[in-house]
């Protein structure tokens, strides 16, 4: 009996945990570090502090949104929110708990940067409660996103432009990412939650996430880091034969996510090693 609830108990939270999508945390994560080596790694105690923090707010975000979502999310075939809802609740309130805790703790090293980072959760929170705000949804998502790589600059108090081009070529294809993530769910999202593809149909969502796409291009080769214009004529390549794929076949939407995936894991080890 004993051993029946522990595996039970074990596998409840290994769910918990996958529920917040802890790889999306460790992004976040090695994103807030990454503004730390613009400024030579120096105070990098604070930055690994900052790091741990924005990692556990991307994951307390993803919970909530679970938490929302729970019922819709039964048209995916996602269970787990709706079927324990009040363990994911108790579960997200134990994170804030934390998170809450690592903030005031933050606060006596930096008052703005605790602010700073208080901001990005409530607005990624309340990113739950605004489903029919079809264009501010993705620009929520991918403002977020980008924004850990700001901690080092408002705690240093210093502009840096290579943290402003990283904020921009990652929250450019953070929006791509997302807006090929709702094509997917068009058909659940109808009547409970307005996109770009339920609102435009797929051809002119097609076209904007074209048009998108030389946002990146062009970020990749203004980055202050040059090694980026490799990732511009390979990558980027290969993503736009994608969408010319998807546009005429919509299930190959699943490639182009692949391909998008691959350029942010690029874009990251790139701006690491370089």
């Amino acid at each position: 009996m004993g051993s029946f609830i522990g595996d039970f108990f074990m596998r409840t939270v290994h769910v918990l945990i996958r529920s917040s999508r802890p790889s999306t945390g460790l992004y976040a994560f090695l994103l807030t570090l990454l503004g730390f080596k613009a400024f030579a790694w120096s105070n990098l105690g604070v930055g690994i502090l900052s790091a741990v923090l924005f990692a556990l707010i991307t994951m307390s975000i993803m919970s909530f949104n679970d938490l929302i979502d729970a019922e819709n999310d039964r048209r995916k075939n996602k269970l787990f929110a709706s079927n324990h809802k009040h363990i994911l609740f108790w579960y997200w309130l134990c994170g804030v708990v934390i998170i809450c805790f690592l903030i005031s703790f933050l606060f006596m090293e930096s008052a703005d940067l605790a602010l700073f980072c208080s901001f990005i959760w409530l607005i990624g929170l309340w990113y739950s409660f605004i489903p029919h705000w079809y264009i501010a949804q993705n620009a929520i998502v991918a403002f977020c996103s980008g924004s850990p790589v700001f901690c080092a600059m408002i705690y240093h108090g210093s502009l840096s432009e290579f943290v402003v081009m990283t904020f921009v070529l990652f929250s450019a294809v953070i929006w791509q990412n997302e807006c090929y993530k709702d094509a997917q769910d068009v058909c659940s999202d109808h009547g409970y939650k307005r996109t770009l593809h339920t609102e435009l149909g797929w051809l002119s969502s097609w076209l904007c996430l074209v048009g998108s796409l030389h946002v990146v291009s062009a970020t990749l080769f203004w980055h202050p880091n040059q090694s980026l214009q490799i990732l511009a004529i390979t990558l980027i390549v290969k993503l736009a034969m994608d969408q010319v794929h998807a546009r005429d076949d919509a299930q190959y939407v699943v490639q182009t996510l692949s391909t998008m995936r691959h350029l942010i894991y690029s874009i990251g080890l790139v701006l690491y090693v370089s």
